[in-house]
């Protein structure tokens, strides 16, 4: 993929936007309910709002089934992760590049998202380039040891992707609904990563960071050929550098020190979630689960360990519930990688210790963590570590300390905490942004499968295992008079 320095206005990325919720209405089926009422008032909102970068995001995480006419996710064929250093557009209605780096004194948070606005075939029959057929946010901030930390405003961009073998540039054209962003380019090439990012604060100050990221060690996949997991179509796909050496300016940029020495870390992923499954089996159990159970947001804590003797750990849990301090999870995912070893069978728990209130939300910012019998202490090193997601929800995103059972210092890591707030507060955030009319909100509540289609699939379920059984008792008694025949000559 070569750069395109064409970039569709954005009316026509609305037009790409449309086309799809009209082609996701065309694919309801009984056994594949679409929320029609939800994609009728998103058309609706879109054809009757000028488009803006911000409003197209918005609009764009609204969409229910959104990972509808995209590419499956499957297990990746190629052993090395930087065969995948480029945003693998059409892959997945979203993807991100992800770094950190803790300089002790001073820490950044960054992360680069690619919003799909039309499918793959969408954007073929409107003649627009994958790398062009997206909009770009970024999600940044910066601290100091103990505090404050400075969020950047919420911003989505058009820009200019170029991708090459194991390298990849970005610029972003700063837009009139992002007045604040003066810069933002990034830049790999087979794992050296610089970022230059600069936006107006509060005071009128510049500030951000000019950085280069340089690795430590190989990368590595953050599950087994890049899955975490795939099913049936549907997951993550996910690969990281979990130890990089970090250097550069952070901060007010006319008066930043240059500095060296810091602890960085970087990912690439990109997800597909809320599609038809395309495992015809999986996709009934799911309907049938779905009668009973009504979604909630999914929300997640991850968490990284970058400890002495070259070992580093990447953990997750997904959460059913809204974090409380003194609650302990279990961890859905943790690799392990020591030295230039990769595991991905380690088990171990965190529990919530302190937690913290940031506008409408509570977040944790110490933690205990059990892995292999060993205590470690995570905490929140500095300040409020809060950035704006595409959607404009608050995440925690910040780099932090590792202590052991006794308080003695013994590395760094990273906390997050994703989407810690309530159903109602989470889509009245997006939903102005997107110009949703708020009287519409309710349309967006997490609703269970409908009945007709929790029914019908409990049916063919049924239906096969009496076929299999029936073949089974069929093939046993064929098999018993066959033995017969053969004893009787």
């Amino acid at each position: 993929m070569s750069s395109s320095m064409y970039l569709p206005p954005l009316t026509v990325l609305r037009d790409a936007l449309i086309r799809r919720l009209y082609k996701l209405k065309d694919t309801a089926r009984v056994l594949t309910p679409v929320d029609i009422p939800r994609i009728n008032t998103l058309i609706s909102t879109l054809q009757s709002t000028d488009p803006t970068c911000t409003s197209l995001v918005a609009s764009a995480s609204m969409i229910p089934n959104q990972s509808c006419g995209f590419e499956a996710l499957e297990p990746l064929k190629s052993s090395n992760p930087l065969d995948y250093t480029c945003f693998q557009f059409g892959q997945g209605n979203i993807g991100w590049h992800f770094a950190y780096g803790n300089f002790g004194s001073i820490a950044f948070t960054l992360m680069f998202f690619r919003v799909e606005m039309g499918t793959p075939c969408i954007n073929r029959e409107m003649d627009i380039a994958p790398e062009a057929g997206v909009i770009y946010t970024v999600s940044a901030g910066f601290g100091t040891k103990d505090g404050p930390w400075t969020t950047m405003p919420a911003t989505a961009v058009q820009g200019i992707y170029s991708c090459g073998k194991q390298t990849f540039s970005f610029q972003a054209l700063p837009g009139s609904d992002c007045p604040w962003l003066q810069k933002f380019t990034m830049s790999q090439d087979q794992g050296l990563t610089q970022i230059d990012l600069e936006w107006t604060d509060s005071a009128q100050s510049t500030v951000g960071y000019n950085v280069k990221l340089t690795p430590s060690k190989p990368p590595v996949f953050q599950g087994p050929k890049g899955c975490l997991p795939c099913v049936g179509g549907q997951g993550t796909i996910y690969w990281s550098y979990p130890l990089m050496a970090a250097e550069g300016q952070v901060g007010v940029l006319s008066s930043a020190p240059m500095l060296t020495g810091g602890v960085g870390w970087y990912d690439h992923q990109w997800l597909a979630a809320g599609g038809a499954l395309n495992s015809k089996i999986l996709q009934l159990l799911s309907n049938v689960r779905g009668m009973f159970t009504t979604p909630v947001p999914v929300r997640w804590l991850w968490i990284t360990l970058q400890l002495s003797g070259d070992l580093q750990y990447m953990t997750s849990t997904i959460l059913s519930e809204l974090p409380q301090i003194g609650k302990t999870y279990n961890f859905t995912v943790v690799t392990k990688n020591s030295g230039s070893s990769v595991s991905y069978d380690t088990k171990g728990t965190v529990t919530v210790v302190e937690m913290v209130q940031v506008g409408q939300q509570s977040y944790p910012t110490k933690y205990s963590i059990v892995l292999e019998d060993q205590t470690y202490i995570l905490q929140a090193g500095f300040g409020n570590s809060v950035v704006y997601l595409p959607s404009g929800v608050l995440n925690w995103e910040g780099p932090g300390l590792v202590y052991d059972k006794n308080g003695n210092l013994i590395g760094g890591g990273f906390l997050e905490a994703n989407q810690l707030d309530t159903a109602d507060n989470l889509i009245s955030t997006v939903g102005k942004r997107a110009g949703v009319a708020s009287s519409n909100f309710t349309l967006f509540r997490q609703k269970k499968v409908p009945i007709c289609a929790g029914l019908w699939s409990l049916t063919f379920l049924l239906l096969g295992i009496i076929f299999i059984f029936m073949i089974l008792v069929i093939a046993a008694k064929s098999g018993y008079k066959f033995i017969s025949s053969h004893r009787q000559a």
